[in-house]
């Protein structure tokens, strides 16, 4: 019976966890905010091919150019529990607890926050890191 309990638990730990990571619903185009809240000329569409996050940009009215392809050291990857728990505490106060997921690679992570209690409203951040500082911007959901 203890055996079966763990089991248990073991799959709704995973499952839970599983249910916070990245979907196709996040693939899109978004604007990168400053820190004021305000739309920038930056643009970002992520996408999957297959089961690999792609990205590609843009400034302004110009044409999306390739980004992140897949591989090498811009391999978006999925963030760790830990790294996601550190990028949490930049947040607003009232996003700091609520389930975070994030896909990342050497220079941003790409980040969807949830609402608990209403998985369906997703809010985004971009983290950037330089010189040693993690900044942490909003994004707009364009399509």
């Amino acid at each position: 019976m203890k055996i079966l309990t763990t089991a248990a638990l073991f799959l709704a730990l995973c499952s839970s966890a599983l249910a916070h990571n990245l979907d196709k619903h996040d693939a899109g185009e978004y604007v990168l905010l400053n820190t004021q809240q305000q739309a920038t000329p930056t643009m970002m569409r992520f996408s999957q091919k297959g089961k690999q996050w792609v990205m590609d940009g843009k400034q302004g009215r110009t044409d999306w150019q390739p980004v992140c392809r897949g591989d090498g050291e811009c391999k978006l990857k999925p963030s760790s529990a830990a790294q996601v728990r550190q990028w949490q505490k930049l947040l607003p106060s009232s996003f700091q607890t609520a389930p975070m997921s994030c896909i990342q690679n050497i220079a941003f992570a790409f980040c969807r926050v949830s609402k608990p209690d209403n998985p369906d409203m997703r809010l985004y951040w971009w983290f950037a890191w330089q010189d040693g500082q993690t900044y942490a911007l909003g994004l707009n959901r364009l399509r």
